[in-house]
């Protein structure tokens, strides 16, 4: 997140039923200000937040409704990429799947 905080902490703060998930890097540009957001949220506004990086993230905490915020070791760039973070979050799962197992693009789709 490089900026808009106010906007994001409202609309996070305003419903258990948003879904935020922030995944961010050492060196992105983006390390501090998530953390500041986070301390906002868990300080001031009260919200339950998960934070993990993406080696201990367990499918549960994706499918959990609480604000989730993900470190990444991987470069800056490489984190929808990489992984293939984005489809992931998009990704239906089936009960045992584990986040950094394959998982492959449906048939025609391409990345």
């Amino acid at each position: 997140m490089y900026g808009g905080n106010e906007a994001y902490l409202h609309w996070i703060a305003e419903s258990k039923q948003h879904r935020f998930i922030q995944i961010y890097t050492k060196d992105g540009g983006t390390f501090d200000n998530t953390h500041l957001i986070m301390n906002q949220l868990k300080d001031s506004l009260k919200v339950d937040i998960l934070s993990v990086t993406e080696k201990e993230l367990q499918m549960d905490d994706v499918q959990s409704t609480k604000p989730l915020f993900i470190f990444s070791e991987n470069e800056h760039n490489e984190v929808i990429t990489l992984n293939k973070n984005f489809y992931r979050f998009l990704h239906r799962w089936n009960k045992g799947e584990k986040w950094l197992e394959t998982v492959e693009y449906p048939k025609g789709l391409k990345h």
